[in-house]
């Protein structure tokens, strides 16, 4: 039988706690010992899992390294190992000056509203979180933190109720355990209302046997602090502490020789959209140097991804076997909203993307929309191999890329056919980057016997150049050959539409005017033949198009950077149909067919979508992403009663720990991709 989930334990630093690295884990090993210590006997209470974010993941690796027989597991979100390329290099610039620790609290207000967009989405973040994010800001402590006066020593029937996992937490914010035993993120009110362990001050203030000892051995003196309290003279207490410990994250990461020896078992949870940190590029680092690492990607979330609404970590660390059977259901920190019309939820869709922005290689420049990620989840880690199908855009360079990335953000990775004539020239090792691999007559049947995603686009070159008047039409063969070949491979086929990329450039002469020109049309067959005199001109010859904003011509189409709409469709199982067995040519014809009504139909709710959507061109984007900025002076403002005693600052950071099992995680409606740390 499961022993019963623990409550979780809260790590608090205040602002005037100027511990080291090697302090830190000093002070940190050591309440995780006595807290262990106080537990019954039992192979269950013999080590912990710790959650670190941001900051906290710095600190939770030296833990595992120094102490692997006290640390059951890793779940590090977005740590800040990668904080010297935080803005590319820009915020470790500013730590190395020492500037932040001189703010008064008005310059800190807004030197924080500044950064705050760069943390989180304050749409995403709702009432509770704002107020968690102004308690991070001021280092505001937890509602049940004691100081070592008042600190009781807990009697023995209290002792058998201590936790077992413990939350690191370099700043306000933490998970906590509820009576149904159910993660979630809550503002510090509902924290405090909800948590049943007791919070482990790193100056040794907190209530309870543990930390009474802690400070009785005089393990966590901050003396040294000088004036960086509370009543630091003129210094800000959070300004002095929040310059004090993003120098800290400077040192944060660990030399990789560490990291590959160390063998504790640890999730990575990257934000796709952390504006902060290149978190995608820093836990594919963290995978490969890990050898026992699994990653999942927020495809949604931001930086303080734990803030968000819907946010359901218990739900992610199940789903990749961190956390035991034994945690109950889950819930969510904000109902779903009613089931809307297609059209109307669509639009509602492409609002959202267009506050949220992207955040990763194109950010806020392209920041597409993808629709139908209810269809996904259930295909993620299915071993089946998957068959995406839907139709090409103009030129085939925006769309494709961009599609690839969208759906390796939800834990897939798709090797997409390309015409062989782009590893002529640079395209092809572009391309490749994105998964794309050189189409032949049997890559596909390959690949799907071999349980890859394949991503195709059966127009092929036609679709690709399409002519003037010819924008968001399929131009399929009327032979099933997709199904076919899906039926032989016993492969799901998941249609998708897509939109954006068709008008996005600005034709000047169509493929076939450049060809037929008297003198334009004979250079360029020449250098085609020079190249590879294996490539056909009408497919491997782009439109001529003018250059966004400039009108000139441009050999190399340049689109102009309008939002790119994608729709994924329910998928077909054709072994379930039983096509895998039975050679039905009527049968493969019908699928065939009713894929592309569905493609086709795919679109036109697509074209509907960036008809209601305000900011389906860049400049628009822009504008909001500016204006969005400006919600977040209101948070940074404390309140009159000045501030508190409170926690770290800099990146936003904490960990928790306990246990539970296996399920897969949304937020919101969105899917939450994973993959192994093989990548």
């Amino acid at each position: 039988m499961p022993p019963p989930p623990a409550p979780l334990r809260t790590l608090y630093i205040p602002p005037d706690d100027r511990s080291g690295w090697e302090q830190l884990q000093a002070q940190t090993l050591y309440l995780i010992s006595t807290a262990l210590g106080a537990r019954p006997a039992g192979p269950h209470n013999v080590q912990v899992t710790i959650v670190a974010e941001s900051f906290g993941g710095c600190l939770a690796l030296r833990l595992a390294a120094a102490a692997p027989q006290l640390v059951k597991a890793l779940v590090l979100v977005n740590p800040a190992t990668c904080y010297n390329q935080s803005l590319s290099g820009l915020s470790s610039f500013v730590s190395a000056t020492n500037l932040l620790g001189l703010f008064p609290q008005d310059l800190y207000n807004t030197a924080q509203a500044v950064l705050l967009p760069f943390l989180v989405d304050i749409d995403r973040v709702g009432d509770d979180g704002a107020q968690a994010l102004r308690s991070m800001i001021f280092m505001d402590p937890p509602p049940d933190y004691e100081t070592p006066a008042t600190a009781q020593v807990e009697s023995d029937d209290d002792q058998e109720q201590d936790s077992s996992a413990l939350t690191i937490a370099a700043e306000r914010r933490r998970l906590q355990l509820n009576t149904s035993a159910v993660f979630t993120t809550a503002g510090p009110q509902a924290a405090a209302s909800s948590s049943s362990g007791p919070r482990l001050g790193a100056s040794g203030r907190s209530k309870g046997r543990v930390t009474a000892a802690a400070a009785a051995a005089g393990l966590f003196n901050t003396a040294q602090s000088g004036g960086a309290g509370a009543g630091g003279g003129s210094v800000f207490a959070p300004a002095a502490a929040a310059n004090f410990r993003s120098n800290l994250m400077r040192s944060g990461n660990l030399p990789e020789a560490s990291l590959r020896g160390l063998q504790v078992p640890c999730l990575l949870i990257t934000s796709a959209k952390d504006r902060m940190l290149p978190s995608i590029v820093e836990g594919a680092r963290l995978a490969r140097l890990l050898p026992r690492s699994r990653r999942v990607i927020l495809p949604d979330s931001g930086h303080a991804a734990l803030l968000e609404r819907g946010m359901d970590l218990a739900a992610v660390m199940r789903g990749s076997g961190i956390v035991p059977t034994s945690i109950g259901p889950t819930l969510r920190r904000t109902p779903l909203a009613k089931q809307q019309p297609a059209a109307q939820a669509a639009a509602a869709a492409a609002a959202a993307a267009a506050r949220n922005g992207d955040g990763g290689g194109h950010g806020d420049l392209v920041s597409p929309v993808l629709l139908g990620q209810e269809h996904l989840p259930g295909l993620v880690g299915c071993g089946r191999p998957l068959l995406f199908v839907g139709n090409h855009q103009k030129c085939g360079l925006y769309d494709m890329p961009l599609l690839a990335y969208e759906l390796y953000l939800r834990g897939f990775k798709v090797k997409g056919l390309a015409h062989p004539g782009h590893w002529s020239g640079p395209l092809g090792p572009f391309f490749e980057q994105f998964g794309a691999v050189k189409a032949g007559p049997m890559t596909a049947f390959k690949l799907l016997k071999d349980g890859e995603q394949v991503l195709l686009f059966p127009g092929g070159a036609r679709e690709v150049n399409k002519k003037v008047g010819e924008e968001y039409k399929l131009f399929w063969k009327d032979s099933p050959d997709f199904v076919r070949l899906a039926a032989r491979c016993g492969a799901i086929i998941v249609p998708f539409a897509a939109v954006g990329a068709d008008d996005a450039y600005d034709v000047m002469m169509d493929v076939d005017e450049v060809l037929d020109a008297p003198v334009l049309g004979d250079l360029v067959r020449g250098a085609l033949k020079r190249v590879d005199p294996s490539l056909v001109p009408s497919e491997a010859v782009l439109p001529l198009t003018r250059m966004p904003g400039l009108g000139l011509p441009t050999p190399v189409p340049i689109p102009n950077l309008q939002r790119l709409y994608f729709k994924v469709c329910a998928p077909i199982d054709t072994a379930a149909l039983g096509l895998h067995v039975r050679k039905d040519a009527e049968a493969w014809q019908e699928l065939y067919d009713g894929i592309k009504a569905t493609v086709v139909g795919g679109m036109e709710e697509l074209l509907e979508v960036r008809q209601a959507d305000s900011q389906r061109q860049v400049g628009a984007r822009i504008t909001s992403a500016i204006t969005s900025w400006l919600p977040a002076f209101s948070i940074t403002q404390k309140k009159q009663e000045g501030p508190g005693p409170g926690t770290a600052a800099g990146i936003n950071s904490s960990s928790s720990g306990s246990g539970s099992d296996k399920s897969h995680s949304n937020r919101d409606g969105s899917s939450v991709g994973s993959d192994d740390a093989r990548q």
